[in-house]
């Protein structure tokens, strides 16, 4: 059997899985199961279905998907390192990535608000900006962007002025300098709300910067940050302002395919905004609300 340490194995997969040759988010996915089996494991020879056992006891708060996920990225780095020589045994030849997790447990609540929550976190926001600094207005806008987009996090926080076309009405999500995208299928021009369009004419001519949502030096995208000041943390504060806690641009992306539906938007014409490669995916962004059923209903009628 072949020696080898843990990082020499880690950079083998990896040099695997770069970009042409594997997308992004599945580089990213294998990077992170892998550092964190690093953690429990000097070299392949270690990587046993205890160690499994172990990584998923470090984890008690990760959803069963994703540690599924997860697993079948290991998955794929030992049928490598089984070609390779590295193992005594493929460690997934005892168990299954599925069958490793407990599909019974409960979930967590999904990450979803109400039209009426979204409708106090933009108003707070609007509120904000016209008493505040540069800071507040760059908050509103991008508050106001998630809101009316449904992107993904960096795909917006990663925008140069430029990619924004009001005369147009959209916004070209492609890949630069400093942000890569998900999915080669999130390449894409999505449509700018009226709503959305004010605020951005109303934002370009004040950001100062290349980038639509400059840090606050204006030096580069507000993709990062200390405590506090992150873009994350202070979409969250403005939720707790104004009583909507666990507001995060994942909540503003499952918020805004739960309510699509209510404002008439089908499944392909949402596949096409939100840029999910898959309608089976897309389907776990849309959750039963209440008043968006209701809504539909008070429609129904017979002449």
């Amino acid at each position: 059997m072949e020696s080898c340490d843990w990082a020499c194995f880690v950079r083998d997969v990896l040099a695997l899985y770069a970009a042409p040759i594997r997308r992004p988010a599945t580089m990213r996915k294998m990077r992170q199961v892998l550092g964190e089996f690093g953690e429990l494991c000097q070299g392949p020879t270690e990587l046993t279905p205890l160690a499994i056992a172990q990584w998923i006891a470090s984890h008690p708060a990760r959803r069963p998907e994703t540690v599924c996920t997860l697993l079948r990225s290991l998955r794929a780095a030992c049928a490598y390192g089984e070609s390779r020589g590295l193992f005594p045994a493929n460690p997934f030849r005892f168990r299954s990535p599925s069958a490793w997790v407990d599909w019974d447990v409960e979930e967590l609540p999904p990450p979803v608000h109400s039209a009426e929550e979204i409708a106090r976190v933009l108003a707070r926001a609007d509120e904000e900006a016209l008493a505040g600094d540069w800071r507040a207005a760059r908050l509103r806008a991008v508050i106001y962007a998630f809101a009316f987009t449904g992107a993904r996090k960096k795909e917006l926080l990663g925008l140069t002025v430029t990619d924004v076309d009001l005369v147009a009405g959209t916004i070209a999500i492609a890949c630069n300098g400093r942000r890569s995208l998900k999915t080669r299928a999130s390449a894409a021009h999505i449509p700018v709300p009226t709503p959305l369009a004010s605020i951005l004419r109303e934002w370009i001519p004040q950001c100062g910067s290349t980038w639509l949502f400059p840090g606050v030096r204006r030096r580069g995208p507000w993709l990062e940050g200390p405590v506090g000041e992150k873009a994350l943390d202070q979409v969250k504060a403005l939720g707790l302002r104004v009583g909507v806690p666990g507001l995060t641009f994942q909540s503003f992306r499952h918020t805004f395919a739960s309510l699509s539906e209510g404002w008439s938007i089908g499944e392909l014409v949402l596949q096409r905004i939100l840029r999910h490669s898959q309608i089976r995916t897309q389907r776990m962004y849309r959750h039963e609300m209440p008043e968006v059923l209701q809504a539909a209903a008070a429609k129904v009628h017979f002449p």
